[in-house]
C-alpha cells in the first residue's frame, strides 16, 4: 500500500517527509514489526497528513471538491443524489403514462385485447430498443398505419419502416412525420403493406447521393403522389423529377406543388386542376391541342398511342434531349403551355438538369437495404446509442411501475376527494381524517390556505364539536377539529 502512494505521489521523491516513508517500509520489514504495528499505523498516518499539509499529496478530485466546497461536500452530493432520484422516478411515472395513452389509441382501432395485447407489447418493446425509438412512438405508429385498414402484421411492419425512415432521414425529426411521408406516398401509388421497405431505401439512397434531403423527397411525395401517379409515374420517376427540381429551386413545397401541376397540364386536366386549386391560366384545352402544339414546337409526341399518356418522366426526358436547340421564344412558350406560368421557374430547372434526374433514377434502382445498413451506423452513434438507452428506460420504466397500480392510485384518489366534498356538502364542513389528509398533501403548497386544524377547546372549535363528534369517536383520536382561518381566535 505505501509503494503504491509513492507512486501515485511523485512530489514526495526527495522530501524529509518521502525518506520517513521509506524509513517506515524498513521497519515494516523488521522482524519485531508485528509487535509495532499500533505504532507504525499511527506514523503512517501522521506521515499523510504532513505530506498533505505540505501539499506533497497529489489532490484527487474529490479532494478538490472538498477544498472547494469545504464540509458541505457530502451534503451537496447527496442532496444532488436525491433530486436525480426524484427525476428518476417522475420520468419512470411519465413513461408509464405514455405508454398507457399510446396503448389506449392503438385499442380504439385494433382487436388487441388480453394475451394478444400482452404479446404486441412484448414485441413493441423488442423493437422500440432495436431501432432505437420510444415504445409510445412505436405504438403511436402502430395505430396510425391500423386507422387506415391494414392488418395488425402489417401496422406493426409499417410501424417499424416509418420509424426506419426517422432514423435515416436526413431533416426527419419525429415518426409522426415519417409516418405521415409514407403514408401519403404508400396511398398515391397505391403500393402494399409489403413494399413499404423498397420506399424507404429508395428515399434514403436519393437523398444520401443526390442534391435533396429525405425531407424533401417527404414533402415532394406527399404533394405529388397521387396525381403523379394518375400520369402513369412511378415512384422512382417521381422522385427523379423532384431531385431534379429542387436542385434548383430549393424549395420542396414550390417542387411538389410543380409536379403536381405538371402531370395534369400534360394531360390538360383542366377539371382535375380547378379541384386541386391550381390555375389553369395557359393550360391547353383539349388533349388534342396540346398534343399537336407541342409536337409542331418540339417535335414530342404526349401520347404512346391514341388512347395512353406516356408518363410525365417520359415526356420531360424526351423534351430534355432536344431542350438545347430550341429557341428562347419557344422555351417560354413551352414552359407556360406544360406548366403554367407560376411553374416555369420549376419546369425548366428540370430540362435544363435532366442528368439529375437520371442520376436519381439510378440511385433509386440501386437502393436495396440501403436503409438498414445506414441505420447501423446510426445506431453506433452516439445520438443513436442514447436513443436506445431511452427506449430501454421506457421499457423498464413499465417494469418499475405497473400502469394499473398508478391508476388504481388516481382511482383512490379520486374516490377520497369525491367523498370529502358529499361530506361538507352534507356538513358543511371537512371530516377530521379528510381535514388531516387534506393539510398534509397541501403542504408546500400555500395557496391552500383556507383552514387549519386547531384542538377542540380553542375558541371556535365548539362549532363543529357536534357535527365531528362521530368521526371522533370511530378514529379514537385527539380531539382535533377543522376551523376556518377567518374565524375569530
Amino acid at each position: 500500500m505505501i509503494h503504491d502512494y509513492l507512486d501515485a505521489n511523485k512530489k514526495l521523491q526527495g522530501t524529509d517527509t518521502g525518506k520517513g516513508f521509506y524509513e517506515l517500509l524498513n521497519a515494516l520489514n523488521s522482524s519485531d514489526a508485528p509487535a509495532r504495528i499500533g505504532k507504525l499505523k499511527k506514523r503512517y498516518a501522521e506521515l499523510r497528513a504532513e505530506s498533505k499539509q505540505l501539499g506533497l499529496e497529489t489532490e484527487t478530485l474529490v479532494d478538490k471538491f472538498e477544498k472547494l466546497f469545504g464540509q458541505h461536500l457530502s451534503t451537496m452530493i447527496t442532496m444532488a443524489a436525491l433530486h436525480k432520484m426524484q427525476d428518476a422516478l417522475r420520468i419512470v411515472y411519465q413513461n408509464v403514462v405514455e405508454i398507457d395513452t399510446a396503448v389506449t389509441e392503438l385499442r380504439k382501432v385494433s382487436e388487441y385485447a388480453g394475451k394478444s395485447l400482452e404479446e404486441y407489447m412484448g414485441r413493441a418493446s423488442e423493437q422500440a430498443q432495436k431501432l432505437g425509438v420510444s415504445i409510445s412512438d412505436y405504438i403511436n405508429s402502430t395505430a396510425d398505419w391500423k386507422r387506415l385498414g391494414y392488418s395488425d402484421e402489417d401496422a406493426e411492419n409499417m410501424a417499424t419502416y416509418s420509424t426506419l425512415l426517422k432514423n435515416v432521414g436526413d431533416g426527419i425529426d419525429d415518426v409522426n412525420t415519417s409516418s405521415s411521408y409514407l403514408i401519403s406516398t404508400m396511398q398515391g401509388f397505391g403500393l402494399l403493406a409489403d413494399q413499404a421497405e423498397d420506399v424507404v431505401n429508395k428515399i434514403d439512397a436519393v437523398a444520401n447521393t443526390q442534391p435533396v434531403t429525405a425531407k424533401d423527397l417527404g414533402e415532394i411525395l406527399t404533394r405529388s403522389s397521387a396525381a403523379m401517379s394518375a400520369a402513369n409515374n412511378t415512384l422512382e420517376e417521381t422522385i427523379a423529377l423532384g431531385t431534379a427540381a429542387n436542385a434548383v429551386i430549393q424549395d420542396a413545397d414550390t417542387v411538389g406543388t410543380t409536379l403536381k401541376s405538371l402531370s395534369m397540364y400534360l394531360r390538360a386536366a383542366k377539371s382535375d386542376a380547378e379541384n386541386a386549386g391550381i390555375e389553369v391560366d395557359g393550360m391547353a384545352n383539349s388533349v388534342s391541342e396540346l398534343r399537336s402544339e407541342l409536337k409542331s414546337l418540339t417535335g414530342v409526341d404526349i401520347m404512346l398511342d391514341s388512347k395512353n399518356f406516356k408518363s410525365t418522366y417520359q415526356i420531360m426526358k424526351e423534351l430534355s434531349q432536344v431542350w438545347s436547340g430550341l429557341s428562347d421564344v419557344t422555351q417560354a412558350n413551352v414552359t407556360e403551355m406544360i406548366g403554367g406560368k407560376r411553374n416555369a421557374n420549376a419546369v425548366s430547372a428540370i430540362l435544363n438538369n435532366f442528368s439529375v434526374a437520371e442520376s436519381a433514377m439510378e440511385s433509386a434502382a440501386n437502393s436495396a437495404n440501403v436503409a438498414w445498413a445506414e441505420n447501423e451506423k446510426y445506431l453506433d452513434s452516439i445520438q443513436g446509442r442514447l436513443a436506445q438507452l431511452n427506449a430501454s428506460f421506457q421499457a423498464l420504466s413499465t417494469d418499475v411501475l405497473d400502469s394499473g397500480l398508478v391508476k388504481t392510485v388516481v382511482s383512490l384518489a379520486t374516490g377520497l376527494t369525491k367523498a370529502a366534498d358529499a361530506m361538507i356538502k352534507f356538513t358543511g364542513a371537512i371530516p377530521m381524517g379528510a381535514g388531516i389528509a387534506t393539510f398534509i398533501t397541501q403542504l408546500g403548497k400555500p395557496k391552500m390556505t383556507g383552514f387549519t386544524i386547531v384542538p377542540s377547546n380553542t375558541p371556535g372549535g365548539d362549532t363543529e364539536q357536534a357535527c365531528c363528534a362521530y368521526y371522533i369517536k370511530c378514529c379514537s383520536a385527539r380531539e382535533y377539529l377543522v376551523k376556518p382561518t377567518n374565524m375569530a381566535a
